[in-house]
This record gives C-alpha cells, sequence and structure tokens, in this order.
C-alpha cells in the first residue's frame, strides 16, 4: 500500500487516469458506490527565493478490516497500520505550484494526515531547514483527507 508517482510529460498537459481507464466497467457502479475519492493539492513557494528538495511527510493510516469471529463479530475497522509518506518538490521556484494528487487504490479505508511542518534547502545555503507549512483557507478541525477503499486498479501497482 502506498502512493505511486505516475510518469507524465512536464513540459505539456498530462491526463491520469487515461480515458480507457475511465471507459472501464467500475466494479463499485454495481455496489451503489458513489465514487472514487481524489484530492487535488498544490504547493506554492510564497517566498523569492527558489526553493530546494522541499519535502512534506504525510502519515497514512490504513485501516485494514479483519475477518468477523465469535469474538470479533462484525468488526468493519480493524488494525490501523500507519506508514509515513514523503512527498518532494525540487525545485520550488517563487510563484509556480506544484500539483499532486491524493487518491486510494486500495481495498482499505485511509486517513492521510497532512504535515504541519517542511523542510527543505535554500539556494546558498548547505543546511536542510525546517519551516510551519501554512495552509489558507484550511478548516482547523479538518487536518486529514479521508480515502474510502477502492475496487479500482489506477496503477497496476500491488495493494499489499
Amino acid at each position: 500500500m502506498g502512493f505511486y508517482d505516475l510518469p507524465g510529460g512536464y513540459s505539456k498537459n498530462y491526463s491520469w487516469p487515461t480515458k480507457n481507464q475511465l471507459n472501464l466497467p467500475h466494479p463499485k457502479k454495481a455496489l451503489g458506490n458513489m465514487g472514487e475519492t481524489i484530492y487535488r493539492c498544490k504547493v506554492s513557494n510564497q517566498g523569492n527565493t527558489k526553493l530546494f528538495d522541499v519535502a512534506l511527510t504525510f502519515r497514512l493510516q490504513y485501516m485494514v478490516p479483519t475477518p468477523s469471529s465469535p469474538a470479533n463479530p462484525g468488526n468493519q475497522h480493524g488494525d490501523n497500520q500507519e506508514y509515513p509518506y514523503e512527498i518532494v518538490a525540487n525545485p520550488l521556484p517563487p510563484g509556480i505550484p506544484f500539483t499532486f494528487y491524493v487518491v486510494n487504490e486500495c481495498p482499505a479505508n485511509v486517513i492521510v494526515f497532512q504535515p504541519s511542518q517542511y523542510t527543505t534547502l535554500i539556494l546558498g545555503e548547505s543546511q536542510r531547514r525546517q519551516f510551519p507549512l501554512l495552509i489558507p483557507h484550511r478548516n482547523p478541525l479538518e487536518f486529514f483527507m479521508m480515502l474510502f477503499g477502492s475496487s479500482v486498479d489506477w496503477t497496476g501497482e500491488p495493494c499489499d
């Protein structure tokens, strides 16, 4: 389970998922599922100096269902397994945002906790520095993204 980098041309617009993937029969439609949850995230440099190796470490908490048993009837949440995942924007010049998307293609529900800080290298400095991550217009009670389980294999990567 995890995030995956999707190859794409940086000099032109790139569509993901492809139209072929979108036209495939969706197994959840038969179950009355409302669809996939996808978050678009933009990171921007509001300063006047180019930043390098901007690292944001998200925490992914997978809610892996456990089988029902007489001792544990109908447990839908099961074990929570948490993993760090680092997104890196390199370089991040002033005024040019770095955009990434968060989507779950695994059957387990996932909570993605947003970082409160980031680390970076500043042009001309040799040591990494840490700064608070400023998120405009964010509800202080919503510091996470909820992604429901999916039965669609968007990337072809295994969910183990």
